[in-house]
């Protein structure tokens, strides 16, 4: 947060940030223009993956990482739909998280070199 105060102090100047006690700020949502299912799903592999190739460096490793992530919530899913009796949704899920991920990883090289905003899911 401290980084995003510097920058605006930077283009703004210290003079132009001024305390309101008594404002307020009312969050209106919005049901249109949210992703669903598996666009949803797919873009949070995408802009997970890209991540963390742009802050950690493109290594095995991060490969590594992000299928072992994928694992583990198919695991998550797998476990509480065999505990929680919700079976049926849960392997929906874990249907569109493979689909996601089986996506992903085929658009590695485009998300490797940062190109993700055209990707057609």
């Amino acid at each position: 947060m401290w980084i995003f105060r510097l920058g605006f102090l930077k283009k703004y100047g210290r003079d132009s940030i001024y305390v309101l006690s008594n404002a307020k700020l009312i969050h209106n949502h919005s049901p249109s223009g949210r992703l669903l299912g598996y666009s949803l799903e797919a873009h949070r592999r995408i802009v997970n993956l890209y991540m963390l190739y742009k802050h950690f460096g493109d290594t095995p490793l991060n490969i590594i990482v992000f299928v072992w992530w994928n694992i583990g919530e198919i695991i998550e899913y797998l476990m509480s739909g065999i505990l929680g009796r919700r079976f049926r949704d849960n392997l929906k899920n874990i249907i569109t998280i493979l689909r996601a991920m089986q996506f992903t990883l085929r658009n590695l090289s485009r998300i490797r070199r940062g190109d993700i905003l055209n990707l057609q899911m």
